[in-house]
């Protein structure tokens, strides 16, 4: 099995970690807040701003964008 070292967010740049197996480090950071969109990895508060901005679009509806 692969190790690793933990993840660095992609939007800020933030790195948090732990080392040992993908599955064991992937399931600490998830605990943690951490996201993953489309191979993109997020920490916690770039995690909460995303999700504040998409509903915020939401909310606008489609005769605004």
């Amino acid at each position: 099995m692969s190790r690793i070292t933990g993840a660095k967010c992609d939007d800020c740049g933030k790195v948090a970690g732990g080392e040992g197996n993908w599955s064991a480090v992937w399931r600490a950071l998830k605990h943690a807040g951490w996201t993953v969109d489309r191979g993109a990895h997020r920490c916690p508060s770039c995690s909460e701003a995303r999700q504040a901005r998409f509903e915020r679009e939401a909310r606008r509806g489609p005769a605004d964008r």
